[in-house]
């Protein structure tokens, strides 16, 4: 009975083997699946390049240049950029049309926050991604000096990274013209810019009206002649200090000694340009009446130009470059702190959530509201039912009022809050009378009275990102479509009664402002004495004039009028921070007093006046709480309206804008004196880097042990042959004993410290004290304190 059981089961087991080597056979063939779509190469190919030469800086704008090369069909399209920092994702993007067989290069700007370790780039069309690529980045630090080279030889030019330009230590970005952008936003990372030897007519009308918007808002332009002089200047004529008509050959260059008295002489035919300096510039160097080396202040920038080519003999290997850049490159420029756009975030939220109207309703509404619904609730409820004899019924008008003042509440809400969308617009605007562009910093705050998404439309040439999370914008993921025509936040979902905000920045046609101011020296002292032409259709409100730690209220500023200046100045005795020295400490005659000058005593955060508080919060946000207004003189003023045009693309909005327009003034000096004395008030003073601790200030200051080196600059140009006398004013509130100080001054003559026998507190006369003033009136004091006790410092200038 039992062998067929056997004889079925080894039937069985050996289909099973036979079954599974068929498997394993079948295993090993290829497959084909006549069904399966094999994928398709992208038909774009995409390179890219981030930043100027591989370099970008946090917190700043970063240009990104793609090529795009399409060998398929027609494709429309968009390049995207995408920021990712592991908190928001921001995709900044541009609408692109690729022909078939053709190739495109754009340029994007993308807003680093934080610290990404990379961006991605795509190019997208509306059946999704048909290219992308990842690029790694390493930005600087915040504080580095970037500067830019465009020149047909860049390693001439490598000395400077072995310099402190500008309190830092420098690297170089090599350039070429497709670097240039379009925005000056995309040049900020770069302090200075050298131009030699390049044909700058290739320069588009963007790109120069970018590079010139870049110098006035405080970049540092040198352009070098030489025998390509000619295409050199072509692009960027009407930003040198000189007008130049020709060139001459020379056989020695004695005048450059002048930059660096103990440089090996340069003997050698050289190639000069030759022309006549603008009013205003100065003269650094000269040689037989022909400028060398000219300088010029353009805004809060300044050009130099170079009447020669440093990359040619006999200058290419003089021993006097590295000391001669370093003279002329050393102090930082006086920027004040707002010219940098926003740095405080916190500030910059409360100014957009500040949008008038919009407050908390009234105490008595809130409590009216509160006491009517409490007395109907009880005690009326309660006296109709029992004059009516119904008090049974109150399980049925309790609910009813209940939903009845709920009503009232819903409708009281709307009343105060409204039923429209309010775009809270608002802007600071520096203007320069001389400077056809006027920069903008903006701020862009979208209320929504109920959920809804919003296409917001900024029309102009701007550049936009969204407001770093701080409870408003910026969180989650942006995406931002920007053209030459206008800047477009599309799909921004905003929740019932809350605020989106985005940065705005860019340039926009000044308005025309024409100053005759003058600086005069006179028997009373320094007096700021002119007028200011109002040729704008701008009217300013509430106008000060902010001089060097003073103010003078001026009232009204209409279209047409004239505005008479007269200000005595009283604090001569103080050297003003330069704008870009932050971080000194708060006490003392020293502290920057911007906000006391404009807004009073008045404790603004205290205020019931919301239009006060976020006029106040916006330029909190853009100065900082260390920033400073340097050593310049201004006009200030605010309007109702701004240079920033938004809409909500067909949906209804209530626009709430307010600017404060900056115009800076540039005063010549008058006197009839052949001698003048200048007082600290005409200098402003940074730090240099390598102090011991750079949390110092020349006042109201301790000094504990270390080195402590300050560098003062004239704040405005003083043109002069001699230095009679200088005197040190060294001060330890009112002690006239020793100080136990070691002091020293730079002596420009030897490029060295020189020891000064000063042991005493007050003022100390300096023997032979040309040697200690430098080109352009530049002096730098050191202090040791050699003790391990601090030593109090009332003044040191």
């Amino acid at each position: 009975m039992t062998l067929p059981l056997i004889k079925n089961y080894h039937h069985l087991l050996l289909r099973s083997m036979l079954f599974g080597v068929f498997l394993l056979v079948m295993a090993g063939l290829p497959t084909h699946t006549p069904n399966a779509q094999t994928e398709q190469p992208s038909p774009i190919q995409m390179t890219s390049l981030v930043g100027l030469d591989g370099y970008c800086l946090s917190e700043q704008w970063v240009p990104v240049r793609v090529t795009l090369e399409n060998t398929g069909t027609d494709l429309d399209g968009q390049v995207e950029v995408q920021v990712n920092n592991g908190l928001n994702q921001w995709n900044f993007a541009q609408a692109v049309s690729l022909p078939s067989v053709s190739r495109k290069e754009v340029t994007l700007y993308a807003y680093l926050y934080g610290s990404p370790n990379n961006i991605q780039i795509s190019f997208v069309s509306d059946e999704g991604v048909v290219a992308t690529t990842t690029q790694n980045i390493a930005c600087l630090q915040t504080n580095s000096q970037l500067v830019g080279l465009w020149t047909s030889t860049p390693s001439i030019y490598n000395i400077l990274t072995t310099l402190i330009i500008s309190g830092a230590r420098p690297s170089t970005a090599v350039l070429e013209i497709a670097d240039f952008p379009t925005h000056p936003e995309g040049l900020d990372m770069l302090q200075m810019i050298i131009i030699s030897d390049v044909d700058t007519g290739t320069l588009s009308d963007l790109q120069r009206q970018a590079l010139s918007s870049w110098v006035a808002n405080g970049g540092r332009l040198l352009v070098a002649g030489g025998a390509g002089w000619q295409k050199t200047v072509s692009g960027v004529a009407d930003l040198l200090p000189v007008v130049l008509s020709g060139s001459v050959t020379v056989n020695e260059l004695g005048g450059l000694l002048e930059m660096a008295p103990q440089a090996d002489p340069l003997t050698g035919d050289t190639v000069l340009a030759t022309g006549a300096p603008r009013e205003g510039a100065e003269i650094l160097a000269v040689q037989e009446d022909i400028p060398l080396i000219v300088r010029q202040k353009f805004g809060f920038g300044e050009v130099f130009f170079f009447a020669f080519d440093p990359a040619l003999a006999p200058l290419r290997n003089w021993t006097g470059l590295e000391v001669m850049y370093q003279t002329l490159f050393v102090a930082q420029r006086d920027v004040p702190t707002w010219a940098n756009g926003y740095v405080e975030w916190t500030e910059a939220s409360s100014a957009v959530s500040n949008v008038p109207g919009l407050g908390l309703p009234s105490i008595f509404l809130i409590c009216g509201f509160l006491g009517l619904y409490t007395l109907a609730l009880g005690p009326l409820n309660y006296l109709v039912l029992r004059k009516l004899k119904r008090r049974e019924l109150a399980w049925i008008t309790i609910p009813v009022l209940v939903v009845l003042f709920s009503c009232g509440a819903f409708v009281l809400g709307l009343f105060v809050r409204g039923t429209r969308s309010v775009i809270n617009n608002l802007a600071i605007v520096q203007v320069w009378p001389e400077v056809s562009q006027a920069r903008v910093h903006g701020l862009v705050g979208v209320f929504s009275p109920n959920r809804n998404l919003y296409n917001v439309e900024l029309n102009g040439n701007f550049v936009a990102h969204p407001l770093v999370n701080f409870g408003l914008g910026g969180s989650g993921e942006w995406g931002i479509l920007h053209n030459e025509e206008k800047t477009v936040v599309p799909d921004l979902r905003i929740d019932a009664g809350g605020i989106e905000g985005v940065v705005v920045e860019g340039d926009t046609p000044a308005p025309a402002f024409v100053s005759d101011v003058h600086l005069e020296f006179g028997a009373s002292g320094l007096t700021i004495d002119g007028e200011v032409q109002n040729n704008s259709e701008l009217t300013l409100h509430d106008v000060i004039l902010l001089a060097p730690g003073q103010a003078q209220e001026l009232g009204e500023f209409g279209p047409g009028k004239a505005l008479a200046i007269s200000l005595v100045l009283s604090n001569t005795g103080i050297a003003s921070p330069n704008g870009n020295t932050t971080g000194y400490p708060y006490y003392g005659y020293y502290a920057d007093t911007t906000f006391q000058d404009v807004f009073g005593t008045t404790n603004v955060n205290s205020s019931f006046d919301q239009d006060l508080r976020r006029r106040y919060s916006m330029l909190q946000a853009a100065m900082g709480y260390g920033g400073t207004r340097g050593s310049g003189l201004y006009l200030l003023g605010w309007t109702d309206s701004s240079p920033l045009n938004v809409t909500l693309d067909g949906k209804g909005f209530k626009n709430e804008a307010t600017s404060i327009y900056i115009i800076a003034l540039n005063p010549t000096i008058e006197s009839t004196a052949s001698v003048l004395t200048l007082p600290p008030a005409m200098f402003a003073w940074d730090r240099l880097e390598n102090s011991t601790n750079l949390d110092f200030s020349p006042y109201n200051s301790y000094l504990y042990e270390g080195e402590y080196n300050i560098h003062y600059k004239l704040s405005q140009p003083i043109p002069y042959q001699t230095v009679k006398a200088l005197t040190l004013h060294l001060t330890d509130y009112g002690n006239t004993g020793q100080h136990n100080l070691n002091i020293a001054l730079w002596d420009f003559t030897r490029n060295e410290w020189t020891p000064i026998d000063c042991t005493m507190w007050g003022d100390f006369e300096v023997p032979d004290p040309a040697r200690f003033v430098g080109t352009g009136g530049t002096i730098q004091l050191q202090i040791i304190n050699p003790n391990q006790i601090s030593i109090d410092l009332e003044r040191a200038d």
